[in-house]
């Protein structure tokens, strides 16, 4: 790990995963929780209580019942929804943070297809290239055992702050134009053996010229509401490893602020 961070270029050995995909893992945490859990339920408003926060919405805990600390694991624009009302300077600069939507495009391409000087982990396309794919990663070549050994799990990536126009055509377009990218760049002359098409819609924050003061303008903001917590990658830091330091500082100082007994 030490000379991978001072390495220069792509550090191949930092790609990791669970091997039964991110479902797993979140399984995993779920289940280290010892406090209840509850799922499909719906919180649309939190409204001061003396003893804290009450959530309303639909499903389990938003009956009225108050809660010391809210955690915000959501989006930006999400949060600034919900914190309307208890702390509107924080909701107008949680909702500033710009947004981008992405369609990824995932294709089972029979391994003969792809040209050999082509096979790598991945493509990242500059912007000067006028393409309509922002990158192209070949999943399987990252992570073992996603799909059969003659098989590559290739997905590619389009739309993104710098092509949103793409993501107003349907899917079999998009998949249409993921198909032919992969015979541009990898050599793919037939039809992928497998296809399907996921869009995220406003789900990449933007991270312009002053982020780093608008996140200090929204911490001082929600110092205001010391029991109000905003995490997520809209804050520190885009990537999971980054999430998850976040997540452990939050969580720590939330215990840190409960009475022992």
């Amino acid at each position: 790990d030490a000379v991978a961070r001072k390495a220069s270029g792509a550090r191949y050995d930092q790609f990791l995963a669970p091997k039964q995909g991110m479902d797993w893992w979140m399984s995993k945490l779920a289940n280290q929780l010892r406090s209840n859990k509850h799922y499909g339920t719906k919180v649309t408003r939190i409204v001061n209580a003396s003893t804290g926060y009450k959530l309303e919405g639909t499903g389990a805990d938003t009956d009225g019942s108050s809660f010391a600390h809210v955690c915000l694991a959501l989006p930006s624009w999400g949060a600034a929804e919900l914190l309307k009302e208890v702390n509107p300077l924080a909701s107008r600069l949680l909702e500033s943070i710009p947004y981008a939507s992405s369609a990824v495009a995932i294709l089972a391409i029979p391994r003969s297809e792809i040209r050999p000087e082509a096979m790598c982990f991945g493509i990242v396309v500059p912007k000067i290239e006028h393409r309509d794919s922002l990158a192209i990663s070949l999943s399987s070549e990252k992570y073992p055992g996603r799909c059969p050994e003659d098989t590559v799990l290739v997905r590619v990536f389009m739309g993104g702050a710098i092509r949103p126009e793409l993501l107003e055509q349907d899917d079999e377009s998009l998949l249409a134009i993921a198909r032919k990218e992969t015979a541009e760049l990898l050599g793919v002359r037939r039809s992928p053996r497998w296809q399907k098409l996921v869009r995220w819609n406003q789900a990449m924050p933007q991270y312009l010229i002053g982020h780093c003061q608008r996140v200090t303008e929204i911490r001082e903001a929600l110092g205001k509401s010391p029991k109000i917590h905003v995490i997520g990658n809209a804050i520190d830091g885009v990537g999971i490893p980054q999430c998850i330091r976040l997540s452990r500082e939050t969580a720590s100082a939330i215990a840190a602020s409960v009475p022992t007994e």
